[in-house]
């Protein structure tokens, strides 16, 4: 697998490659460090909502350029992967400079997210059916390439990367139902649906990071 799709699958697919707390890690480094930019499969398709929106919240377009440019610099170009190892927050090794990138993504995307969840509470969104559907079934289509496509030699880990297909898959499906569902009584979609979304995120994101860190025995 080439070394950009190592970094960025994570984003939107945290166990494409494996676990390695869970068995087996074939990724760049390690599943906690590449799943770092992973905040919740509903976010990322509230976040890409975002891009057609014809007005802009304060600071949304700086938290866009940082977040293509975080996108960028873990590929690593020739030349920018240079001059970013020398900066004293970012460290002089590859796995600190990623953390650091993705870290940055994490912030960015529930950020983004907010703004569509905004546009939504506000009836912004109500014409917006045909690209809700478009975002979500291009999100489903990667979801799905990144666990089918990248499977390990001895098939590790198969059953939690097909476990994390198909809940991904619901979420995205919850989360495109309740901005879909939403517009059709602005009243409604100010009391229920940022609710809702929120829920879809936290059960996820509790799911995939909870066991990164657990208690400690007596």
């Amino acid at each position: 697998v080439p070394l950009a799709g190592q970094r960025l699958l994570p984003i939107a697919a945290p166990f494409a490659f494996g676990a390695n707390r869970l068995g087996h890690y074939w990724g760049e480094i390690n599943s906690n460090d590449n799943s770092t930019g992973f905040a919740g499969t509903a976010t990322l398709l509230l976040a890409l909502l975002g891009l057609a929106a014809p007005r802009r919240f304060p600071q949304e377009r700086l938290v866009w350029g940082a977040l293509v440019v975080a996108l960028v610099l873990l590929i690593q170009p020739q030349g920018l992967a240079a001059l970013v190892y020398k900066l004293p927050l970012v460290g002089a090794t590859a796995a600190h400079h990623n953390r650091r990138l993705l870290l940055l993504v994490a912030f960015a995307l529930p950020y983004l997210a907010a703004c569509t969840v905004e546009r939504l509470r506000r009836g912004e969104l109500a014409r917006r059916a045909p690209l809700v559907v478009a975002w979500a079934l291009l999100l489903a289509l990667l979801i799905g390439w990144a666990y089918v496509a990248h499977p390990h030699g001895r098939e590790a880990l198969a059953e939690l990367r097909t476990r994390w297909l198909w809940g991904q898959l619901a979420a995205l499906a919850a989360a495109a139902a309740v901005v879909l569902a939403a517009p059709r009584s602005r009243e409604a979609a100010r009391r229920w649906a940022p609710a809702l979304l929120a829920l879809v995120v936290a059960l996820e994101l509790l799911a995939a990071h909870g066991p990164e860190n657990p208690p400690m025995p007596k």
